[in-house]
C-alpha cells in the first residue's frame, strides 16, 4: 500500500508543479513536500482515496470529493490551511496545502491565547453549520504571526483544522444516515447532534500523541 501511495503521489506531482518534491512521509497518506526553488517553503500533500475514506463503510462513495470540497470551503474562512493545488488521482483526489508546523502540546494548552483561538475557530465552524466530525488534538495546528489589525504591533495565534474527511453539514445529520452512523460507530455515549457538538467543543483538550 505504501508503494502504491508513493507512486500516486509521484505521478500527481509530475502532472502538477514539478518543483515540489517529497521529503518525508508523515502518515500513510500524507507527505511533506518542499519547493525545489524555495527550499524554506514546506507543503503538505494529502491523498484521499474513496475506498479508504473513513465514511466509505457507511455508504459514502464520493468521500474524496467531499473532503476536497470542505478543504476548499473552509480555507476561505481561514479555518483550514490554504489549498495550493488539487486534482483527481487514481481512486480519489489529492490536495497540496500549506504546512502549519505547530501542533498542540501540554504547554500550548496552558496558553489562554491559543485556547481562545481554538474556541473561536470551533464557534466559527459550527456557525457555518459544519461539524468537523473528528476534532482531536492531532487535527489542530497553529502558528503565531503579526496581527495587522492591532494598534501596536503584536503577535496573534492563528488556528487551523486539518483532516476534514469526516466533516459534515449539521443539516445532513437529519437528512442523511451517514453522520448519525459515524457518530454512533466512532464515539461512545453520544446519541444526538447536540451532544456531539458539545463534545467537539472540549475533546481537543485530550492530547493524542502522534508525529503529525
Amino acid at each position: 500500500m505504501e508503494e502504491r501511495l508513493r507512486a500516486i503521489a509521484s505521478n500527481f506531482l509530475e502532472t502538477t508543479k514539478k518543483s515540489f518534491v517529497i521529503i518525508k512521509k508523515l502518515t500513510n497518506n500524507v507527505f511533506k513536500l518542499r519547493d525545489v526553488f524555495k527550499p524554506n517553503r514546506a507543503y503538505i500533500l494529502k491523498l484521499i482515496l474513496d475506498k479508504e475514506h473513513p465514511l466509505y463503510s457507511l455508504g459514502v462513495s464520493n468521500g474524496s470529493r467531499r473532503s476536497l470540497s470542505f478543504h476548499l470551503l473552509l480555507q476561505k474562512y481561514c479555518i483550514s490551511p490554504k489549498v495550493i493545488e488539487y486534482g483527481k488521482i487514481d481512486g480519489g483526489h489529492a490536495i497540496i496545502m500549506e504546512f502549519i508546523p505547530q501542533g498542540l502540546t501540554l504547554q500550548s494548552l496552558e496558553d489562554p491565547m491559543i485556547l481562545e483561538s481554538i474556541d473561536s475557530q470551533i464557534e466559527k465552524l459550527h456557525g457555518l453549520g459544519i461539524i468537523h466530525g473528528d476534532l482531536h488534538s492531532n487535527n489542530i495546528k497553529y502558528r503565531s504571526e503579526i496581527d495587522p489589525s492591532a494598534i501596536k504591533e503584536s503577535l496573534a495565534v492563528k488556528v487551523y483544522f486539518i483532516d476534514l474527511d469526516t466533516c459534515f453539514f449539521m443539516k445532513e445529520y437529519h437528512d442523511y444516515q451517514f453522520p448519525k452512523k459515524w457518530i454512533e460507530s466512532a464515539f461512545d455515549d453520544i446519541s444526538t447532534l447536540e451532544e456531539f457538538t458539545g463534545y467537539e467543543n472540549i475533546n481537543y483538550k485530550n492530547l493524542i500523541d502522534d508525529e503529525f
